[in-house]
Parts: C-alpha cells; structure tokens; sequence
C-alpha cells in the first residue's frame, strides 16, 4: 500500500509538472503573403504550430501552413492574360528562441524551420481552352522570420510574426498530346522546370500556453 501511495504521488507530481510548468504552446495565425513574383498576386495563409521549450528560451515544434490561391497572371488591366491559381500545404519543423526582453509590453522572438511542401495549381478557362494541364510537385521548404508577444494573461497571448519563406516547386506543363508546353514562361522545351516560391508573410493570431 505504501508503494502504492509512492506511484499516485509520483503520478500527481509528474502530471503537475507538466500542467503547470507551462512548457508546452499552442498557436493560431492568419494574415497576408505576399510573393516576389510580381507575376503572383498576394493571398491570405493560415497556419498552426505547436510549441515545446526545450532548453531555457529555445523552443521546438511542428507548424502547418495553408497557402491560399494565388493568381499567376501576366500583363496589366486589359492585357493581362491569367493562367490559374497556385496553392500549397508546407509541413516545417520550427526553432523558436523567445527572448526576455520586454518591450512596450511586447516580447520579441526568432524563429527558423524547415520541412516540406506540397503544391497544386488550377488552370483558368483560358489556359483550359487551350488544351493545356499544369501539374505541380512538392518540394524541401524553409522559413526564417521573427516576431512578438503580447500576454493578456498567465496563458494567453497576442501573437504578430513577420516571415520569409522559400520553396523550389517543380512543375511541367503539357499539351493534350503530352508535348510540353512552355505557356508558363519558362524556357525549357522539356516543359519541366521549377518555379521559385518566395513569399514575405506577416500575420497574427493567439498563443496558448500550457
């Protein structure tokens, strides 16, 4: 019975520590991304990230993001052509260092991830008309960026991050017959090239820390 008594102890401190250390974050976010192809319009993103402090200030965890569409055009008013939507999913394991500091309220923080992504692309009526598919692939991704926290109370904060992320898409365009097609404006007669995705990000949302 002692012993017993020894484990639900154990059991209780254990469950204690874990509940009450606040060691553990949860994050919400939305806001605008903003490609350096001016070929691209800007779009919303959503994304989710679970956070573990690992050592002092240094924190891990997963972070999934939603890129919604965003149209790929080219011309201007009534010379723009649009051939379709370009949207993905990245999966980033993230590195977060949030600092002491304290400013104006806000406490500043770094954060760096790298993972994968996975990308599609819905061709418009024209590019349709003409006969012509665009398949996308997925590809390595990484983020660098940095933010603030606000704190409203001992668990809940106001989150703002501004990020730049990367990702090298390979995608190949093709005609009906499966000849390529280079309607995209790349210069491969193969049809296969990769499309640079660069995206400057700026959202905000809610932490939760547990």
């Amino acid at each position: 019975m002692p012993q017993m008594n020894k484990l639900l102890l154990s059991l209780v401190l254990l469950f204690s520590t874990s509940v009450y250390a606040k060691d553990n974050a949860f994050i919400v976010q939305e806001g605008l991304e903003h490609t350096s192809n001016s070929n691209y319009g800007d779009s919303w993103t959503y994304s989710a990230r679970y956070e573990k402090r690992v050592w002092g200030n240094l924190w891990l965890g997963p972070e999934y993001t939603y890129h919604s569409p965003m149209l790929h055009h080219n011309g201007n008013d009534d010379t723009q052509f649009d051939y379709g939507d370009l949207s993905g999913h990245s999966l980033l394991a993230d590195l977060i260092w949030h600092s002491d500091i304290v400013l104006v309220g806000f406490s500043p923080y770094l954060i760096g991830g790298a993972g994968w992504s996975w990308w599609g692309f819905e061709e418009s009526e024209k590019v349709e008309t003409l006969g012509i598919s665009v398949n996308m692939g997925d590809a390595f991704a990484y983020k660098v960026g940095t933010g603030a926290t606000y704190p409203i109370n001992n668990h809940w904060s106001f989150i703002i991050e501004w990020s730049f992320f990367k990702s090298k898409i390979p995608y190949i365009a093709t005609h009906l017959d499966g000849t390529p097609s280079t309607i995209l404006g790349n210069d491969d007669s193969s049809g296969e090239v990769k499309l640079g995705e660069e995206e400057t990000r700026l959202v905000g949302g809610m932490r939760y820390k547990f």
